[in-house]
This record gives structure tokens, C-alpha cells and sequence, in this order.
């Protein structure tokens, strides 16, 4: 069983999250979470 790698952020790290997606640094699935 494959397992994926995810990892929860808050909304206010959603620019820094782009530029990561952007750089190619993210490994896994990257959620943004609203409540945080």
C-alpha cells in the first residue's frame, strides 16, 4: 500500500506555498487549511 506524503498549512502561508509549487521544493500533496 502506497501511502501519500501530505502535509496541512494555513491559508496565510498560501503565497510562500505557491512559490514553493513554483521552485519544485514540494514533495507530496500540500493542503491549504482554512481553519488553521
Amino acid at each position: 500500500m502506497v501511502v501519500p506524503v501530505v502535509k496541512k498549512r494555513p491559508i496565510e502561508d498560501a503565497p510562500a506555498i505557491f512559490k514553493e509549487m513554483e521552485d519544485g521544493v514540494i514533495t507530496g500533496r500540500m493542503v491549504i487549511d482554512m481553519k488553521m
